[in-house]
């Protein structure tokens, strides 16, 4: 008999994907048919000094508020291009632009904020070099062998970085009232760099294929 615990690990996928065909199903029906999934990339890149507006003139939970809502509509502009067949290589590189633009800039408020000290915390530094290191390599040989996003396919393990990543920012923005979020925020950044590591040698495999797909 297969183990009690192997039936729930097998059962994860299935469960996964249940989740994603059920938010893609509410999001196509949700949103309007003249909303573009472009439009709302622009508009979440557009949104993005929201976090440090809210950081100074506000309070550190109202900037974690405005991080997690962009960092969760970032499965919406995906699904609906999916979902209604439009996925374009602009659309993907704005995506890409967005999620970039996001977590980085959260990196620097968060390093003014001597919240982040890499000179102090050598888990922390090591983890941020290896994802900055992973998204640099990753682009500049995306150019030098000039493939379009359209042929790029996202890994499993791309989406757990960025999923740790996010969610480690999220964490550390809310250090500054909460006393364990500093290291809570440090090892889920950690798990982002595995992550990061192992999708970005899963990259260079697929750039080296003739034909990326």
């Amino acid at each position: 008999m297969i183990p009690a615990y192997a039936l729930c690990i097998l059962g994860v996928p299935v469960v996964l994907k249940s989740v994603d065909n059920f938010l893609t199903g509410m999001i196509l029906r949700i949103i309007p048919a003249s909303w573009q999934p472009n439009h709302i990339t622009g508009a979440r890149i557009l949104l993005i000094p929201l976090v440090w507006a809210l950081y100074y003139l506000v309070s550190p939970w109202a900037a974690t508020g405005s991080f997690a809502f962009l960092a969760a509509t970032d499965f919406v502009d995906g699904r609906l291009a999916r979902g209604r067949g439009i996925v374009t290589d602009l659309g993907k590189k704005l995506d890409i632009t967005c999620d970039l633009a996001l977590v980085w800039s959260s990196v620097i408020l968060l390093w003014r904020e001597d919240i982040i000290r890499l000179e102090q915390d050598s888990v922390l530094f090591w983890a941020l070099a290896f994802i900055l290191i992973r998204e640099v390599l990753i682009t500049v040989i995306r150019l030098q062998l000039q493939v379009k996003a359209d042929k790029v396919r996202v890994n499993k393990m791309g989406k757990c970085k960025t999923a740790f990543f996010m969610l480690g920012l999220l964490v550390l923005l809310t250090s500054a009232v909460w006393v364990h979020g500093a290291t809570f925020g440090t090892w889920l950044l950690a798990a982002a760099a595995i992550c990061s590591f192992i999708s970005g040698i899963q990259y260079i495999q697929q750039f080296s294929k003739p034909n990326p797909v």
